[in-house]
């Protein structure tokens, strides 16, 4: 019994499906074809806006000018404005795609730099500059 309720609501979800599919075939086969198309350039500045947009309006809304300062020349060594700036014709899927491992070690590289300009004491900058430096920091 369990194997008819099985193949019958197997058969249903197809059933229904198919139906689905022949309603929209005539949206598809009406479809308007006249609309302009979008061109590679439009997407990929799209793209960069869709990337730059919310780290931009985050760094905007910082209220402390030297965070602000800080937030915008993180992004900017991000480079991601560069993404996908090959060219509408020579642009490949995997140039829209930021180097996320690059992205990740700016990010500490720069806070790390950013916390030793803060120190006063030349000594104990000495060491820290040398101690981030033997820990891999722009290697």
């Amino acid at each position: 019994m369990k194997i008819k309720l099985i193949w019958i609501a197997g058969i249903t979800l197809i059933g229904l499906f198919m139906i689905g599919m022949l309603a929209a075939m005539p949206r598809f086969s009406n479809a308007d074809s006249s609309l302009s198309p979008v061109s590679a350039g439009d997407i990929i500045k799209t793209y960069q806006n869709a990337l730059l947009g919310p780290l931009n309006k985050a760094a905007s809304e910082v209220k402390d000018p030297e965070i602000s300062v800080f937030s915008q020349n993180l992004i900017k060594s991000y480079e991601l404005e560069t993404v996908g700036s090959g060219g509408a014709a020579n642009t490949e899927m995997s140039d829209l795609v930021p180097d996320i491992a690059r992205i990740q070690k700016t990010a500490l590289n720069t806070t790390l730099k950013e916390a030793g300009k803060q120190l006063k004491d030349k000594d104990l900058s000495d060491f820290y500059h040398s101690f981030i430096t033997k820990c891999g920091v722009d290697k």
